[in-house]
């Protein structure tokens, strides 16, 4: 996989709940997420902000880090995630955003 930029889009995400994501983990490969929720934007101040929500196997659990995130048709992003909750259809992890607007 190739170095991915930091820069995520709000639209470029919203429009993928429900999509399976590639989190790449070394040395294993990948581990396969699915965006379940993309909350609403935010924008404060010359500020926006967004947070996503993503859900693992629990069988193949992710640290708290940065990891490289591809889907079909989306331009890879280094997303930092967060293990939130244990569900009984595997873990969640959010990621969050605050991006200066312009």
């Amino acid at each position: 996989m190739s170095e991915a930029p930091f820069l995520p889009s709000y639209p470029e995400f919203a429009f993928r709940v429900g999509a399976t994501f590639a989190a790449a983990v070394e040395p294993e490969g990948t581990v396969e997420l699915e965006l379940v929720e993309c909350s609403p934007l935010l924008t404060s101040g010359g500020w926006q902000s967004y947070s996503l929500s993503f859900r693992g196997n629990a069988n193949t659990p992710l640290g708290q880090g940065t990891y490289i995130f591809e889907t079909d048709g989306l331009e890879a992003h280094a997303l930092f995630i967060v293990p939130v909750r244990a569900e009984l259809l595997g873990i969640i992890y959010d990621a969050h955003f605050t991006l200066q607007e312009g």
